[in-house]
């Protein structure tokens, strides 16, 4: 089962970096300020921690954990994630300024 994470608030990124993408095989995911990572996330502000948080694929579906110190925020809700979180179709990831669909 493919996972695609696609920025809703950007038409480009600074740094010409993507604006999607795509996990599938059970491929994992990590995230953040940090260019060696998977998927680089450029934020002068530094509110994007350099290795902000991962997405794992076990037991049938992908994960979300936060790594961050600033938190990672899922479908509007003003609570960090404190727990992997099981992401579905539909939701909203919130990555310092960064809002991505999922």
């Amino acid at each position: 089962m493919p996972l695609t994470l696609t920025i809703e608030n950007e038409t480009a990124l600074p740094d010409g970096g993507p604006l999607s993408v795509t996990l599938s095989g059970g491929r994992g995911l990590d995230i953040g300020r940090d260019q060696h990572l998977d998927w680089a996330l450029p934020d002068p502000t530094r509110a994007i921690s350099g290795r902000h948080c991962e997405i794992r694929f076990r037991d049938g579906g992908y994960w979300l954990r936060d790594v961050s110190t600033n938190g990672t925020y899922v479908n509007g809700n003003s609570n960090r994630v404190q727990s992997p979180y099981q992401l579905q179709h539909g939701d909203r990831l919130e990555i310092g300024h960064y809002i991505i669909a999922v």
